[in-house]
C-alpha cells in the first residue's frame, strides 16, 4: 500500500506546466482515492472487529442482550460506509474517465465497482431474506433498532438475529476487502496514467524549448 501511495503522489507532484495533467485535473481524484484508502482501511478494521464479537456472542449464550445489540448496530454502520466508500469509488472513476478520453481503462473498472456494489446488496438480501427480515427492517438505524427490540423478546430470536448479523460480518470481512483490493487497483492504474501523461508533458515541453529556447511562454498540451 505504502508503494501505491508513492507512486499516486509522485504522479501529482512532478513539476509541469499550466493546463497539464497535475496542474489542474487528476489532483482531485487522487485526493479522494487517499481518503478513501483510509476510510477503507478503517471499515475493514471495524467489519473484522463486529466480526469476532459476533462470533464470541453465539460461543457465549450468556452474553448481554445489549452488547450485541450494539455489535449488530456497528454492522450496520460498517455496511453504510462500505457502500458509501463503493459509490465514491463510482463517481471518482467515471469523473476521471470523462476528463481522460485516453484512459482505457476506465469502463472496465467502473462496472467492476459497480458490480462489487451489486453483489454486496445481493448478499445481505440474500442472507436477511432466509431469517425472515428484509432490507426495510435494517435499512435505517431506528428501523433495525426496533427490529432487533422485537426479536429481543425470545432468547430464539436473539440466537437468531446473532447468527443472521454473524453470517452478514463475515460477508463484510470478505466484501470490504474485495473492494480495497479493486480501489487499490484503481489507485494503481490512475497513479500509473498520470505520471506517463506528466512525463509526456515534461517530454513535449523539453522538445519546444529546444526548437524556441527563446520562447518563455508555458507549453499547453
Amino acid at each position: 500500500m505504502k508503494k501505491l501511495l508513492s507512486i499516486i503522489l509522485l504522479a501529482t507532484s512532478l513539476p509541469t506546466l499550466a493546463g497539464s495533467v497535475g496542474g489542474t485535473g487528476g489532483s482531485t481524484e487522487v485526493t479522494q482515492i487517499l481518503n478513501n484508502t483510509e476510510l477503507l482501511a478503517q471499515t475493514a478494521q471495524q467489519a473484522k472487529m463486529v466480526q469476532i464479537q459476533l462470533q464470541a456472542a453465539l460461543q457465549d449464550p450468556s452474553t448481554p442482550w445489549a452488547q450485541t445489540m450494539a455489535s449488530l448496530r456497528k454492522l450496520q454502520s460498517v455496511y453504510n460506509t462500505s457502500q458509501s466508500i463503493g459509490y465514491s469509488l463510482a463517481s471518482v472513476q467515471s469523473q476521471f474517465n470523462n476528463m481522460y478520453k485516453g484512459y482505457g481503462q476506465g469502463g472496465n473498472m467502473l462496472d467492476k465497482i459497480l458490480s462489487w456494489g451489486d453483489q454486496t446488496r445481493g448478499s445481505l438480501q440474500n442472507l436477511l431474506s432466509t431469517s425472515g427480515w428484509t432490507m426495510d427492517q435494517v435499512q435505517s438505524e431506528a428501523s433495525l433498532i426496533e427490529s432487533l427490540r422485537e426479536r429481543g423478546q425470545s432468547a430464539q430470536g436473539q440466537m437468531q438475529a446473532t447468527q443472521v448479523g454473524n453470517a452478514i460480518s463475515v460477508q463484510m470481512v470478505q466484501q470490504i476487502q474485495q473492494l480495497r483490493q479493486l480501489q487499490a487497483a484503481q489507485a494503481q492504474a490512475m497513479g500509473s496514467y498520470l505520471a506517463q501523461q506528466n512525463q509526456k508533458a515534461g517530454d513535449d515541453e523539453a522538445n519546444a524549448r529546444a526548437l524556441f529556447p527563446t520562447t518563455d511562454m508555458p507549453f499547453k498540451r
